[in-house]
Formats: structure tokens, sequence, C-alpha cells
């Protein structure tokens, strides 16, 4: 017969909390094996049984404060007939033995507890061993160094966390400047978007009528929509703010993994017409200049191409805000009648610097915007 007391887990640990049983009443159970977890005023750990047989009585719930040496439970032979009762109270009756007499006793704690000069508390010294976890390579964060099991699932995740490295490539140019400007924009301006639902017919119809790309009509509707709101062609200078009379409109383009943002220089005072044919002339260029890619007042990045139907853009910095648009795809809706009608739908995401466009002067912009797009000839 063992009896199961509550261990000391330090010099000036007086009682603690049988946090949970890890085994029931009846239950056969090995010496080694964990037998239930206790809560002192500093951590939490678990602790093993001291002898094999079978858990006789459980004294003490879960959740349930005991001092020191107060019994818990009570592990018997097989078949082994006891007085659970009797043995309670005598244990309760006997007082704690002097320190120097606890010490002779078998740990039941790992901060007594030291095999191969590793410190651990037993649930962390099993989890290691099922898994092959070399103690001796972990520090411990415990009372006194000790390895709690939460240090070894921690260093479990950092090994399993190691990668094959397949290459490594250094950024080019264009990546390290896409890299600071992003960068830049996200920790400087602070940025809201607004979301709008955009007919298309109008504009799908315009584009075979005019034999024109969506991107040169978007560009053309962005333009004027900036001419009756120019507080967006702009940029915040320290605590002024600088509003530009050219409106140059940005690209945003791909090329392999990088990202360049083509101008398209004094849009107000051009057609449609001419706007796609610089388009297409700047955007099929092989080397892009530093001319090309200068002077750039607003932005605009359309991915609709990719099936990308929203998406919230980053301001391309010192810029203002950046229109982005997605994928034109059909959509159920109600007509005048009451009847069913399928229109043709995109959404834009137009983001703006918070610091000085408020959500008001956004909103204009952007419904100027959308009302363009949808009546504009």
């Amino acid at each position: 017969m063992e009896i199961v007391k509550m261990p000391r887990l330090g010099v000036t640990m007086q009682e603690g909390i049988v946090a949970h049983w890890l085994k029931d009443e009846g239950e056969e159970i090995k010496a080694g094996e964990d037998l239930f977890e206790i809560e002192s005023e500093k951590f939490t750990t678990v602790i093993e049984a001291q002898a094999s047989g079978i858990l006789g009585k459980i004294f003490v719930e879960g959740g349930t404060k005991v001092k020191t040496g107060e019994a818990l439970a009570v592990i018997v032979e097989k078949g082994e007939k006891v007085d659970y009762e009797e043995i309670r109270r005598s244990v309760s009756s006997v007082k704690e033995e002097p320190k120097a007499e606890r010490k002779k006793e078998k740990a039941t704690f790992a901060d007594e507890e030291k095999v191969d000069s590793v410190r651990a508390v037993p649930k962390a010294r099993k989890y290691a061993r099922d898994r092959g976890i070399n103690l001796s390579e972990i520090t411990g964060t415990g009372p006194d160094g000790i390895i709690t099991l939460d240090d070894v699932k921690k260093a479990e995740t950092r090994e399993d966390s190691v990668l094959a490295i397949r290459e490594i490539k250094p950024l080019n140019l264009v990546m390290k400047a896409m890299k600071d400007n992003i960068y830049r924009s996200w920790e400087e301006i602070p940025q809201f978007t607004q979301i709008l639902e955009v007919n298309a017919e109008n504009l799908l119809n315009l584009k075979d009528k005019q034999k024109v790309s969506i991107n040169a009509l978007m560009v053309k509707a962005i333009s004027d929509a900036v001419k009756e709101n120019m507080i967006i062609n702009s940029t915040l200078d320290g605590d002024e703010i600088v509003v530009y009379d050219n409106i140059n409109v940005g690209i945003a383009v791909a090329r392999g993994d990088s990202l360049f943002v083509p101008v398209i220089k004094n849009t107000e005072t051009k057609t449609q017409g001419v706007i796609d044919e610089e388009i297409k002339a700047i955007v099929s260029k092989e080397n892009l200049e530093q001319e090309d890619l200068s002077g750039g007042t607003i932005t605009f990045s359309n991915l609709g191409r990719y099936g990308i139907r929203r998406g919230v853009s980053i301001i391309n910095y010192p810029q203002c805000c950046l229109v982005f648009m997605g994928d034109i795809y059909n959509r159920l809706d109600v007509d005048e009648k009451g009847g069913t009608i399928v229109r043709k739908v995109f959404e834009l995401s137009i983001t703006f610097d918070h610091r000085y466009i408020t959500g008001m002067t956004a909103a204009e912009f952007s419904q100027d915007l959308k009302i363009l797009l949808e009546t504009m000839s």
C-alpha cells in the first residue's frame, strides 16, 4: 500500500491545488506513470506515482486546495483490503516530518529530481523521452532553471520548423525600390479603403465601340474624377498639402517577381484613344527608363484578368490615393418591374491617405468616379 500525499514543491510552499487526476479510481497504475497534476503559487507540474498497483481511493477531488503532507489518495495491491477512512484520519493526525527527514523520501517532484545532470519535471522528461528530444540541449525556464513541459514543446517546435533551403535569391534593384516604397507607405501613411460596386455595362460598350482597352477607359475616368476633386491629386509634405496641377496616372504592372508603375502623364488633356496608345507603348517597352516611372500623382491597379474580385491595396508613396479594379462578373439583380436580371458589375477598392483625406472627401471622389464609369461617353 502507498499513501499519496501533497508534496512540498519548494521550501516556501505550504499548500497547493490538485488541478486534476490523470488516473481514475480502480485503474491500474505503474510506478513512474503520471498520476495527478498540481498547481503551486508559481507553476503547474505533474506528479508521478511512486508505487505500482491499483488506485484504490481518491480523497481529494480536482480543483481542491490542500496542505502539504495531506493524504490525497491510496495505491493498493490488487485484492488488498484496506480501511480508507482510517488511513485518511491517521495521516491527517500526523504532523509533517522535519525537513532533514523528508530529504530521505523518494522525490515526487522534479525540483528534487536530477537524471543525467538535467533537471526536468516528470511530464517534460516523459514527453522528451517519447519523442527523442535531448533535454541537455534545452534551457529550463522553471524555478531554479528546471525544464518544464512548455520548454520541451517549444524546443520541439523550433526543431520541426527547420526547413530545407532550395535557394537564396537576393533582391534586385527594382525589388529593393519596391520594398522601400511599400515599407515607407505602410509605416508613414495611415490608410483606409472604400469599396464600391460599379455597373460595367457602359464600360464594356465603350470598349467595343471605341476599340480601346478597359485600362484606358479607367485611366481617363480616374483623371476626370480627379479634376473634380483636385485634393486627391496631392501629397503631404510635413504640415503642408502639395496639390499638383498635372494629373499623371501610374499603372501597376507586374513583370516576373517585380512590380513597375509606368506613368501616363497629363491624362487630363488626352483622349481615351491617345491614353490607350500610350499605355500599350509604355507597357510593352522592354526596358523602362526612370522617366517612364517618375512623376505619378495617383495610381491605378487592375487584377481583374486574374479573376481577383476585390483587393485592398497599399498607397504608392508619396501619393494619397490608389484605385484598385476587380474582375467583371455577373450578378443577379432586380429590375424596375420587380423581375430578375443579370448585370455585369465590378468592384472598386479605393485607398486613401487618412492623415488629411477625410472619409467624406474620399466618398465624394469615389462617387464621382463611379458615376463617370457608368455614364461616360
